[in-house]
């Protein structure tokens, strides 16, 4: 069986099938400056300034604040220092396949 893009104007094929000719396939490390793991503990939620964001805000490419929990100043402090997250970087939700959100 031939696959449907082949011979097919305007895409080329590379290891990992056949894509648009302007687009590249890379790995995620070719692809992203640094690739985090996230903390791996949950902070005490509370009345605090700051928004507490998780997997659970994430819904299909954007970014739900609605019902967003909160942390103390101490507690954002403390995940940022190990895990910075900054505007423009992308969230992949897990399990796989993921839904990047760009924030």
């Amino acid at each position: 069986m031939k696959d449907k893009s082949e011979n097919r104007r305007g895409h080329k094929k590379t290891k990992v099938g056949w894509i648009p000719e302007g687009w590249e396939s890379r790995t995620f490390a070719e692809s992203f400056a640094v690739i985090m793991d996230g903390t791996h503990f949950s902070p005490k939620l509370e009345d605090g300034p700051k928004k507490y964001i998780t997997s659970k805000n994430i819904r299909k490419g954007f970014l739900d604040l609605q019902n967003c929990a909160h942390i103390s100043d101490e507690s954002h402090r403390e995940i940022y220092k190990k895990c910075p997250v900054c505007l423009g970087q992308i969230l992949p939700k897990l399990p796989l396949p993921p839904i990047p959100t760009i924030i």
